[in-house]
């Protein structure tokens, strides 16, 4: 591995105020990695030296300390942006699956950054020049065997679908002081990232999931919604280009918006929208931003006079109180595969954990 980094460290008026900054870049080659291999030798992977990976990035560190009398502040906030990129792979090894399921499964491939999963996807429009391009295919040909309105699963290859990687980091600590009594805290903020929520698409197929709680609808005798019955909130209209698919399997774009209502009802969540049903692992996929209070403690120094005891402090410490995130699952944090460098993957994973400690602190 060779390694390089720039950096500076500032200090102002008495060290009171800090700035700490630095560029890293890691190039490792050879690296140790599972490669697959046909299954007739009678083993599933051999472990190899196949592959090289570049990590890059800044880190910035903040610091403050502000005294006024008995009353003292600390702060302290780092900042980090890192990329993590598989630069090159063994020759003839298109991809090493490093975790998940044989579908989605994040997997190490040349010049594609290390961490992002790869699913199906639905059908979209992959012509770059289209005013269309990426909008998802709306089944829209009253003749073949699918229902019109709904979005279809492109089963031809596995796409990358999401890094479980953030953007950045950061983390603020503030310590503050008064005569005996000390409060600090650490904000954990992370922004980006990207996390397969299988146990939500899961549910939708069980039908335990929130979301399928609307799915009530009444049909004509022609096969078609009753509009007149069937309640208005269970009724959508799916955001993408309306078109259907070819004789060879490839599909074809109308360019127009799609404009047909349709029910999410129990055939949609037991069939494309859901795991179990063959839904795209793409549909599962959401984004991991978070605040969270890492941790909190509260402590006070008890006065001790001369004796055996000469410092006392009682304190309460709290970890993972507090978290807020778009992430609908239990906590974008767990890891279904513990330990393991293979994040990104909630399928009935066990929550985080909450602790709080009261204890006394005493020196002799």
């Amino acid at each position: 591995m060779t390694s390089f980094e720039l950096g500076t460290d500032l200090r102002f008026l008495l060290n009171r105020f800090g700035v700490d900054f630095s560029y890293f870049r890691n190039k490792s080659t050879d690296l140790l990695m599972p490669v697959p291999i046909t299954y007739s030798l009678g083993y599933t992977s051999i472990i190899m030296n196949a592959g090289d990976m570049q990590t890059e990035g800044y880190e910035l560190i903040l610091s403050a300390r502000i005294m006024t009398g008995r009353f003292n502040w600390d702060v302290l906030v780092n900042w980090t942006k890192m990329t993590n990129s598989v630069t090159a792979l063994e020759e003839n090894v298109e991809y090493i699956p490093l975790g998940g399921f044989t579908r989605p499964q994040s997997r190490a491939v040349a010049e594609i950054e290390y961490g992002t999963i790869y699913g199906f996807d639905w059908y979209r429009d992959e012509n770059a020049e289209s005013p269309t391009f990426g909008q998802v295919l709306i089944n829209d040909d009253p003749e073949d065997a699918y229902t019109d309105g709904y979005p279809m699963t492109d089963m031809r290859q596995m796409v990358p679908i999401g890094s479980v990687n953030p953007d950045w980091t950061a983390g603020i600590t503030n310590t503050f002081g008064w005569n005996a009594v000390r409060l600090s805290f650490l904000l954990d903020i992370r922004r980006g990232g990207w996390m397969y929520n299988g146990t939500a698409y899961a549910m939708n197929y069980i039908g335990i999931h929130k979301r399928t709680e609307n799915r009530e609808v009444y049909y004509l005798a022609d096969g078609s919604i009753d509009f007149n019955r069937t309640p208005a909130k269970n009724i959508v209209v799916f955001n993408g280009v309306m078109g259907s698919m070819n004789n060879d399997g490839t599909p074809s774009f109308s360019g127009l918006k799609n404009v047909i209502p349709v029910v999410l009802d129990q055939n949609w969540f037991q069939g494309e929208g859901s795991s179990y049903g063959g839904g795209p692992s793409e549909a599962a996929m959401e984004q991991t931003d978070w605040v969270r209070l890492r941790e909190l403690t509260i402590s006070y120094d008890i006065p001790v006079g001369s004796g055996i005891i000469s410092a006392a402090r009682v304190y309460f410490t709290g970890r993972n109180l507090w978290l807020k995130t778009p992430y609908s699952g239990i906590d974008p944090e767990t890891s279904l595969q513990g330990t393991l460098n293979i994040p990104g993957m909630d399928y009935f994973n066990m929550p985080g954990t909450k602790t709080y400690t009261l204890g006394v602190k005493l020196s002799f």
